[in-house]
């Protein structure tokens, strides 16, 4: 038992409810089995056995685990007992619609919370789980009885007016909570070989939470991007893999835009955040309303500026150039590692490299990085209750803004090599996502670590 991790255990948490609150945590101890003869727990160390046992008037068979891990259950023990107890009703009680409404709500409630970007609901051959991404990494915070996944994918189903007969092909919804109104929630659903895997992207309906001041770029970088989206017509790139935080940048580009009265319109897949006075268009690909067939018709909509999701091959690159040769800004992310790389991947769909240089102003590669938790990181703890003992609370950008000036638009045209471009990018000042990062560490906002996992993904 002590090579296992206390997430992996099934807990019944109907066994904590008999022991005050304050003893468990005065005494690091978590009941986690209870049979007739004895009742196992979760502990961190020998010397209070005799005490405990004495409390529950039982045999104690104390497994140890690590205190970090010890202390996370704890912390949530509350809202887990409540799940449990929830879950524990549903299995038993006929009508069973409002208490798993209550249920998801619950879950739903306690990921936003704890800041969770992403629900996941997993089955496995024994048991279903509640993982939640936060600050971009998979929390397992939550396991129930695995007959419980059927109900509440029923459920999820009729919320996002999903066909909950179909349990062999993947769907894609979206839907509302009315207790929870300041978000919208996507779902997909995917047949696994132990059922459907469902996974909830949480969105925040609030728009005014973008702001490129606060999302994590230096004074020059901010500097740069707002000079150029201040241009009429052009091209600006926002590069970087998934889950390095493209969406939150050009949101963020569009909240500056919306004050300057031009006309917007986003092509998006899908559109995360709704927003007022934008024109949004979501593709569909049943109807055949894809990147390329929107582009060809969307400059007669006549926009101003045009915010396409993502540049995935040679069609759609030739119509982002034409517009924004026409007089339009053009704002879309590419997935590249780094800044200078964004040049080459332009080039090799089959676009004309003196086109590119015309067009081009500015690329912005990026990752993202957990900042350190102040609560804890200032105390010299590993973790506490506010970062879900993990030392990390929130992200921040770490980025290189390549500004492409005249003397590299000809580097470009001439299809000079990617160390020609970096050296003159250097020489021009230009700090890349590393630097960018070692600055960040030295302010004590993130860590090495972080650092090297981002640039490495």
């Amino acid at each position: 038992m002590r090579d296992c991790k206390l997430k992996d255990i099934y807990i019944d948490y109907s066994i904590s409810t008999k022991f005050d609150y304050n003893i468990l945590t005065q005494y690091l101890f978590l009941p986690i089995e209870e049979n007739e003869l004895f009742i196992k727990i979760a502990t961190t160390l020998l010397s209070n056995i005799d005490l405990i046992q004495s409390i529950s008037h039982k045999l104690i068979k104390p497994v140890i685990f690590e205190e970090k891990e010890l202390l996370f259950e704890l912390n949530h023990l509350k809202i887990k007992q409540n799940l449990f107890n929830i879950s524990e009703q549903i299995m038993k009680n006929s009508s069973k619609e409002n208490l798993v409404n209550i249920f998801i709500q619950n879950i739903v409630a306690f990921a936003i919370e704890k800041h969770g970007s992403d629900i996941h609901l997993e089955n496995t051959s024994t048991s279903f789980s509640c993982k939640i991404r936060v600050d971009g990494v998979l929390i397992n915070f939550f396991k129930f009885d695995s007959t419980l996944a059927p109900i509440i994918s029923s459920i999820l189903k009729l919320y996002s007016n999903l066909d909950i007969t179909q349990r062999r092909l993947p769907q894609n919804g979206r839907f509302t909570l009315t207790e929870l109104n300041d978000y919208d929630f996507r779902i997909s659903t995917m047949p696994t070989i132990n059922g459907e895997s469902i996974v909830i992207r949480i969105l925040q309906k609030n728009f005014d939470k973008f702001d490129l001041s606060k999302i994590g770029f230096n004074d020059i970088a901010l500097e740069i991007i707002k000079q150029k989206i201040s241009l009429s017509s052009g091209m600006i790139l926002v590069t970087g893999p998934t889950g390095s935080g493209k969406t939150t940048t050009l949101y963020s580009i569009i909240k500056e835009l919306k004050q300057t009265n031009k006309k917007i319109i986003t092509i998006e897949d899908p559109v995360e955040y709704k927003i007022d006075d934008i024109t949004q268009i979501s593709l569909n690909y049943e109807l055949n309303l894809t990147y390329s067939e929107i582009l060809k018709n969307i400059l007669r909509q006549d926009p101003d500026i045009l915010l396409i999701g993502e540049i995935r091959d040679a069609l759609s690159l030739k119509s982002a150039i034409t517009a924004a040769m026409t007089g339009h800004l053009v704002l879309a992310t590419l997935h590249t590692n780094d800044a200078i790389s964004t040049i080459h991947r332009l080039l090799d769909l089959e676009s004309e490299s003196f086109l590119i240089a015309s067009v081009l102003k500015c690329v912005i590669a990026q990752r993202l990085v957990r900042i350190l938790c102040q609560h804890c990181n200032n105390s010299n703890q590993t973790g506490c209750k506010e970062c879900n003992n993990t030392g990390f609370k929130s992200r921040t950008i770490i980025s290189e803004v390549l500004d492409i000036s005249n003397d590299f638009s000809n580097l470009i045209s001439k299809k000079a090599t990617y160390n020609e471009m970096y050296e003159n990018a250097i020489n021009s000042g230009f700090t890349t996502i590393y630097q960018d990062g070692l600055n960040k560490i030295s302010k004590n906002i993130t860590t090495k670590d972080e650092l090297l996992f981002a640039i490495q993904s």
